[in-house]
């Protein structure tokens, strides 16, 4: 199983999260926006490990690192709020 198959299964959230796979090694970088998502990440690279895929990784913890709806702003510029 790859490693994006784990993360996916177990709701990781990868927008801040390079995840570099070469062969049977995998190089995990960035952050992720709770203590409780980080140690997740960790749990499934070392089952990864477990199973013979070499792995390196600098997780940083990041609360307020959460991807902007970017919706919600292009939303803005097209309907802009009309005149009182």
């Amino acid at each position: 199983m790859m490693i994006l198959d784990r993360f996916a299964a177990g709701y990781i959230d990868i927008a801040n999260l390079a995840v570099e796979e070469a062969g049977e090694s995998v190089r995990v970088t960035g952050s992720v926006p709770s203590e409780e998502e980080r140690q997740r990440v960790l749990n499934l690279l070392g089952e990864a490990q477990a199973e013979g895929i070499r792995s390196t990784h600098a997780i940083e913890v990041r609360p307020g690192d959460k991807p902007a709806d970017e919706g919600a702003s292009v939303a803005d510029i097209r309907y802009p709020a009309e005149p009182a």
